[in-house]
Order: structure tokens, then sequence, then C-alpha cells
């Protein structure tokens, strides 16, 4: 079973009168080393801020951006550096995407993501690679970025992930996570104890196991995805730093 764990580095609640307190999380910067199949890929810079103004109620917002730099091969098959974006406020239960971009650095749009959550009509809109996007948007949907956010936010109210639903360009994906122990993680940051868990889509075969740091507001440190025996991806720590 999953226990409460500790060293949180969320910082202070927010709350409204009459509402419970909504654990934040902690803005920063971190960046990562890239592998793919066991090459250098590049690396990715991941930045989190809390935005001044607040959504109605109270809640907090933030922005949160996903910079990839392709190196070497990688660099021959991606136009550019690859930018994420997602604005999101954290409720209750957690994230709610608010706008998701990706722009993969090229001139051309087709691999270009814009999608805009809608918590009122409970839809997503926007266009996928030059094909439009209208989907309903279910309680507890998270975008391509808000996904891993939304663990670290659950960790760190001692709480375990389960199923989580993500939307990725046009369709709505669903990923199982669990509970995969925990070890003492050397970093670039230093020694650090982490926890692991693993997470996969229904069926797939693709398993990713993420290593979390509860002295870092449970940054994943580390990321390793297998296709079976096969490691496909990692990302390794690089640098962090608090905001």
């Amino acid at each position: 079973s999953w226990s409460v764990p500790t060293g949180s580095a969320s910082g202070t609640s927010f709350a409204t009168p009459g509402a419970t307190p909504v654990t934040p999380l902690a803005p920063h910067v971190a960046r990562f080393a890239v592998k793919y199949r066991g090459l250098e890929a590049g690396t990715s810079e991941v930045s989190l801020e809390l935005v001044p103004s607040t959504a109605p109620g109270g809640l907090p917002r933030y922005g949160f951006t996903n910079r990839s730099t392709p190196r070497g091969l990688a660099a021959l098959f991606l136009p550019g550096t690859v930018t994420q974006r997602t604005s999101f406020q954290i409720g209750a239960t957690g994230l709610q995407p608010l706008a998701y971009s990706l722009d993969d650095g090229g001139k051309s749009t087709a691999r270009d993501v814009r999608l805009a959550f809608d918590h009122e009509r409970h839809r997503i809109t926007g266009v996928a690679e030059n094909r439009a996007v209208d989907l309903p948007l279910v309680a507890g949907t998270q975008d391509a970025l808000t996904l891993g956010l939304q663990v670290r936010w659950l960790l760190e109210q001692g709480t375990a992930p389960g199923r989580l639903v993500m939307v990725e360009k046009d369709k709505a994906k669903e990923y199982d996570y669990a509970f995969a122990g925990t070890e003492r993680l050397s970093t670039a940051v230093g020694m650090l104890e982490t926890v692991v868990w693993s997470s996969r889509r229904p069926g797939s075969r693709r398993v990713t196991r993420t290593w979390y740091a509860p002295s870092l507001g449970h940054l994943a440190v580390k990321v390793e995805q297998k296709d079976g025996e096969q490691v496909l991806m990692t990302l390794t720590l690089l640098s962090w730093q608090a905001r």
C-alpha cells in the first residue's frame, strides 16, 4: 500500500473562506539529458511558474513550459526546438488544464497542437496536426504536460495516482500507475531518496518507470521507457533550481 511521503517542498496552501485548502506546486526550473535507444538525443528544460492572477474562486494558476532541443541524430528528424506550453489551475482534486500547445520548431503546422479546455461547457476544442479537435472534457482529464504534474501533485498529498486520463492530440488515453518501490539515486544534484512508479496504457507492452524525489516536491529526476526489455528513452536530471 502507498503511505504518505515526507519531505514535501510544496510551500503554503491556498484557501478561500469556507473552502478546503489547495496544496500548490513549487515553481522551479529543471534540465534533463535525453537518450533515445541508448544514443544522445538532446536536452529538455522545464519551467513551472505561478501566475500572479488567480482563477475565479481563488484557485492558484500556473504556467508550465517544456523546451526539448534535439542533438545528434535526433536533429535530423526534428526541425528545431520542440516547445510545449500549458496553463492550468489547481482545485481540490488536482490540476485542471486550461490551454495546451505544441510547436515542433518548424515553419509547417503539420505537427503542431493547440487545445483549449472549457470546464464550464465540458469540451476540449482546438487543432491537432491540422485536424479539428472537439472532445468531451471528463473531470480529471489532463494534457500531455499536466499528466506528469498531476502525478506529482497526488504524491504530495500521499495519494496513489491509480488510473489517469490524458488527451494527446485528438485522442483520450488512459494510463495505469503502480508503485514500484523506493531507491536511493545518485543524481547531478546529489544523492536523493526516490519513490518509483510505473505507468502503462491498458494492454500495452510499453512501460514507463519514473523516479520521484519527495525532497524536491516529487520532481521526476529520472524517467525510463521500455518496450518489453528494450529501453526506448531515458531522461536524467542535469540541474534543478527553485524559482
